[in-house]
């Protein structure tokens, strides 16, 4: 399905492949300060008959990392997935993990959100160029999905399996890898 666009971007700031294997999407925006981040896109994403929350993170803003404002919709779609119990789905997430300015307020809630997204009990799927997302349960390289078939067929595969994985030994996982990463720097 081809999702219409508001702007110079699409709905989902997704790449067409990707883009087209969503079968319907609901953006999600606002915030209690009443701002919308323009550097993300996210809400309610129905892909491969699953139900996710989708965080797409776009990468042609101005600030490399997150914005407060962003850090905030991230947090609160992040909260929503884990009360709806549905998994989440984060595009171009190399974008969240830098580090964000010179704002200790800014840093404090990157910090949170990471510690939330580590301790999260839903599965969390990274699509993108990254590799070495550890705080993901998987990743779906960008480059493997040329279609949205095989995009629908990878997730769908991928999101059975993590689902029979408990939520404690999702979490365990994540901190493990995480732990690895700390320990073996150079094997990045």
């Amino acid at each position: 399905m081809s999702i219409p666009t508001t702007s110079q971007h699409s709905a989902t700031g997704l790449p067409s492949p990707l883009e087209d294997a969503i079968d319907k999407f609901i953006e999600l925006h606002g915030d209690r300060v009443g701002t919308d981040a323009a550097d993300i896109r996210g809400g309610l994403a129905w892909i491969a008959s699953h139900r996710c929350v989708l965080i797409s993170f776009l990468t042609d803003t101005e600030d490399p990392s997150l914005s407060p404002a962003a850090c905030r919709k991230t947090s609160r779609l992040l909260h929503l997935a884990i009360r709806l119990q549905r998994p989440l789905l984060l595009w171009n997430m190399e974008k969240c993990l830098r580090q964000p300015g010179d704002s200790l307020l800014h840093a404090m809630a990157h910090q949170a959100l990471m510690e939330t997204l580590i301790q999260s009990p839903i599965p969390i799927v990274a699509f993108g160029h990254q590799e070495n997302l550890e705080i993901t349960d998987r990743q779906l390289r960008a480059e493997d999905q040329k279609s949205p078939e095989s995009l629908c067929n990878s997730l769908d595969t991928t999101l059975r399996t993590l689902s029979a994985i408990p939520s404690d030994e999702l979490i365990q996982r994540r901190m493990q890898q995480l732990q690895n990463a700390l320990d073996n720097p150079t094997d990045r």
